[in-house]
C-alpha cells in the first residue's frame, strides 16, 4: 500500500507490488593530460526513476492511476509516501547528513549565510558524519529552492522529528495545511547528544517542517514515523515525483480489462 497524489490530498493505492527503483548509467570519459594526469568527467546525475509493475488482479489501483493522470484528483507535481520510506528516515539525504551536500545546500535554508559549516561529528548511533552545520538564525527544514517545503505526512500517525546537537538543543515539528501555512507547533524537550520530538499529525495537518534552535551545531536530523526515535540513517527522502505516463508497450486495455502487465514509471522531481 502507498499513497500518492497532490500535496493534502494524497490517495491510497493498494497494490500487492512495489515500485521498483531504475538505473540510470552515467556516461563517463577521460583524457591524460601533458604532465601525466588523467581527468574524468561524468554526465549529471538524472533524476530517479521507480517502475510500478501491475497485473490483471491490479486492475482498480491501475485505474486510480489513471485517474490521477489524467488530473481527477489535482494537478502534479504529486507527493509519494509509501509504507517503506514512512519506516525510515523521511528526510533528503543531503538534509539528514545536515551539511554533506555542496553549498548552499538547497534543502537546507534560503540563504546559505545563515549556516556554518563545521568539522566531522561522531554520532550515537556509532555513525560517523564529515559535517555539521550551526544555524545562525532560525532554521526549519527541509527547504527547497529557497521556499519550505514540507514532508507530507498523513493525519493521525505518530511521527518523530531527532538530530544529533553538540551542545543542548532543542528540535520540534511544525505542521502544515494544504496551503502550507503553519498550524501547529509541537517542541521536545533540550537535549545533548540526540535531541528529539515525537507528536501525532493534527486532523488537518498535511505535512510536517523540523525546526532546530540555534546556537548549537547540528548533524544526523532525522524525521521517522514512529512514536519514539530511532538508530540514524541516511535519508531516503519522500520523492517529489511527476508521472510520465504509462509505458505503451506494456498497456493493452480492452472493455477495463488489462490483457497484459501494465507498467507506470514515477519521476523525481528535480
Amino acid at each position: 500500500m502507498t499513497h500518492i497524489g497532490p500535496y493534502g490530498g494524497l490517495i491510497e493505492i493498494r497494490s500487492p507490488k512495489a515500485p521498483l527503483p531504475v538505473n540510470h548509467h552515467r556516461p563517463e570519459s577521460s583524457a591524460v593530460l601533458l604532465g601525466g594526469g588523467m581527468v574524468a568527467q561524468r554526465a549529471p546525475r538524472a533524476s530517479r526513476e521507480w517502475r510500478w509493475q501491475f497485473g490483471p488482479r491490479d486492475v482498480p489501483a491501475l485505474q486510480t492511476l489513471f485517474a490521477l493522470e489524467d488530473g481527477v484528483y489535482g494537478p502534479p507535481p504529486w507527493r509519494w509516501y509509501d509504507t517503506v520510506a514512512s519506516r525510515l528516515n523521511l528526510l533528503p539525504s543531503t538534509v539528514a547528513a545536515c551539511g554533506m551536500g555542496p553549498a548552499p545546500w538547497r534543502w537546507l535554508a534560503p540563504n546559505a549565510a545563515a549556516l556554518t559549516a563545521g568539522g566531522p561529528v561522531a554520532l550515537p548511533d556509532g555513525q560517523r558524519l564529515a559535517y555539521r552545520i550551526t544555524p545562525t538564525t532560525a532554521l526549519t527544514v527541509p527547504y527547497r529552492q529557497g521556499v519550505a517545503d514540507p514532508v507530507p505526512v498523513l493525519p493521525g500517525r505518530v511521527y518523530t522529528a531527532s538530530g544529533h546537537p553538540t551542545a543542548t538543543g532543542t528540535v520540534g515539528l511544525a505542521w502544515c495545511d494544504a496551503s502550507g501555512a503553519v498550524i501547529a507547533t509541537d517542541a521536545g524537550e533540550p537535549a545533548t547528544g540526540r535531541a528529539w520530538a515525537t507528536a501525532t499529525a493534527p486532523v488537518d495537518a498535511a505535512g510536517v517542517l523540523v525546526t532546530l534552535s540555534t546556537g548549537t551545531a547540528w548533524a544526523g536530523l532525522q524525521l521517522t514515523e514512529t512514536p519514539g526515535p530511532v538508530a540514524w540513517q541516511r535519508g531516503m527522502g519522500v520523492p517529489r515525483v511527476t508521472m510520465t505516463g504509462l509505458s505503451e508497450q506494456y498497456r493493452l486495455v480492452t472493455s477495463d480489462v488489462i490483457l497484459r502487465d501494465a507498467s507506470v514509471t514515477l519521476v523525481e522531481v528535480a
